[in-house]
């Protein structure tokens, strides 16, 4: 058995690797994240148990399937040394960028990297890919740098921070050894309340097209990725952005199901044209990396500026 091993975003495109004749081991990374909680200073192992308790929280799998799944994957990484060759097969979009800077920081930080490493980022999403075309991406294949490690050990670790601005300050870095990060921290930026009405850009997308009048969920979902540039959203997490805004009160949503229809309100189409701010109807409880956003902990993208700023709120001095 050729000691080769094949480090990937997840089972569909370790599948098609497989069917395409690719040799040897497959490593599927098998995280969105983009949700939830990233804090920073975590061993590879800690982090898999907090993402592993959110992921079950959502109701994305079952806890200790979910972590045993984690500690497999990790055990792998960790026999590292064993292999002669270890590829990673990335895409460009979000999903795929934030698994490849958890993975190359995990690298940099082993003492010695006695392997031949090699990377694949390439701007196809893999589990499409003909047999033909993922056999020819080895010829793509770059040679794993120090630039590469630094770049994607920095960018790691501010997305971990609990200050967004770390990360919003990538966008004036360069970061050209992963050529495809730029466009996956802006896009990440987006899911920010909007500094003009409180909805990130999923939720900004969803809800232009329920007020055009599009009421089916499965139908937005396919209109969003149809605007999506990159693709990076599963439609488990296109619906909770849609739960989001059923408990603002922005869209009317009954007994929400993918077989029910959503309406816009009243509200919705204050919000939609920039007269109520989504953050005011519903404070936000939620993950973005390392930041926890919260009522007293609000930050907002300015997409003209390219920057982020936070809310002011009654409890904090306004210097």
């Amino acid at each position: 058995m050729s000691r080769i091993l094949n480090i990937t975003n997840g089972d569909c495109a370790a599948d098609a690797m497989r069917h395409a004749g690719i040799i040897g081991d497959f490593l599927p990374w098998r995280d969105l994240l983009h949700e939830g909680p990233v804090p920073h200073g975590l061993t590879l192992e800690a982090l898999s148990g907090i993402r592993a308790e959110y992921i079950a929280q959502m109701g994305w799998g079952d806890y200790e399937q979910v972590l045993d799944s984690f500690r497999t994957r990790d055990q792998q990484l960790q026999r590292f040394a064993y292999y002669k060759k270890i590829i990673l097969w990335f895409e460009f979009d979000l999903y795929d960028q934030l698994q490849m800077l958890q993975i190359l920081d995990w690298f940099n930080k082993q003492r010695s990297l006695d392997v031949d490493i090699g990377v694949i980022c390439v701007d196809k999403y893999l589990s499409e890919c003909s047999d033909v075309e993922l056999v020819c991406m080895l010829n793509q294949e770059q040679p794993l740098t120090h630039q590469i490690l630094d770049v994607a050990s920095y960018a790691w670790q501010v997305f971990s921070q609990d200050n967004p601005q770390l990360l919003a300050s990538l966008l004036n870095l360069d970061t050209s050894p992963l050529p495809y990060l730029n466009g996956a921290v802006r896009r990440l930026l987006q899911e920010y309340p909007s500094i003009n009405n409180g909805l990130g850009l999923a939720q900004q997308i969803a809800l232009t097209h329920i007020a055009q009048g599009e009421q089916d969920p499965k139908t937005l979902f396919r209109l969003y990725q149809v605007e999506e540039a990159r693709r990076f959203m599963a439609d488990t997490v296109f619906f909770q952005r849609l739960m989001l805004l059923n408990a603002a009160r922005i869209i009317s949503w009954g007994t929400p199901s993918w077989d029910n229809p959503v309406t816009i309100t009243e509200l919705g189409q204050q919000v939609l044209a920039g007269r109520r701010h989504a953050v005011d109807l519903l404070p936000p409880d939620y993950w973005i990396g390392g930041v926890h956003l919260t009522a007293d902990n609000v930050w907002l993208w300015d997409e003209e500026s390219g920057k982020l700023s936070r809310k002011m709120t009654s409890q904090q001095p306004n210097f």
